[in-house]
């Protein structure tokens, strides 16, 4: 077997978690459909309150994360033994007005400050790990404030969707072997785990926020 990776993500022990507590005699079609219901949890909960965000419609489109300008720091390889997935803090409306409350992806007020961001944050990780860093559309602070006061769900709902979207390529195309020599199970099951995992961190987020 090739060298072994330990992926330096939280969400991997989510998925060792799955792996563990769905082994055995698991009808495989039911997994598939218990997956499917979680989405549909999700999608069943979308607050009416972001209709009144300026600019939600730019979500409908999803982030192409195949595109290499749509990440800061993105490895050609993984020399290191653990991955670091950075996410820069605010940096969109603070330099400029804005029309909408929601950044396009190339907004390049926001691309500047989060590469400012990451020259202080994210240097430390670049030494000793793979450092990824995706690019990811952000909300202005006031709309933030706006949605914890008056919807906290729809801050769930609607800040976590290119970030859902960019794990979900990192898992399905950047380590999806690598992690499947680690669990020691096929590309397939690793890709069903991640997926049902992700979906269950969805639907706890979504209670959570409920209160």
């Amino acid at each position: 077997m090739n060298r072994r990776k330990k992926i330096g993500f939280s969400i991997i022990w989510m998925m060792l978690v799955v792996l563990l507590t769905g082994c055995g005699d698991t009808n495989r079609d039911t997994e598939i459909r218990d997956t499917e219901q979680e989405q549909s949890y999700v999608e069943d909960a979308i607050p009416t309150y972001i209709n009144k965000i300026n600019g939600i419609e730019k979500l409908d489109d999803k982030i192409d994360y195949s595109n290499s300008d749509n990440w800061m720091f993105l490895p050609e390889e993984n020399t290191k033994e653990v991955d670091t997935i950075y996410l820069y803090p605010s940096a969109y409306g603070l330099t400029d007005e804005v029309e909408d409350d929601i950044a396009d992806i190339d907004d390049v007020n926001m691309r500047l400050m989060s590469i400012y961001y990451a020259s202080s944050q994210a240097s430390i990780f670049d030494e000793s790990t793979n450092l990824y860093a995706p690019y990811y559309r952000q909300f202005t602070v006031n709309s933030l404030v706006d949605m914890i006061d008056k919807s906290p769900e729809s801050l769930q709902y609607i800040a976590s969707k290119d970030i859902y979207n960019m794990l979900d390529y990192y898992f399905e195309n950047l380590n999806l072997s690598e992690i499947a020599q680690v669990l020691e199970v096929s590309v397939q099951r690793v890709s069903q785990i991640s997926s049902k995992a992700i979906s269950k961190i969805r639907k706890k987020m979504s209670e959570y926020m409920e209160g």
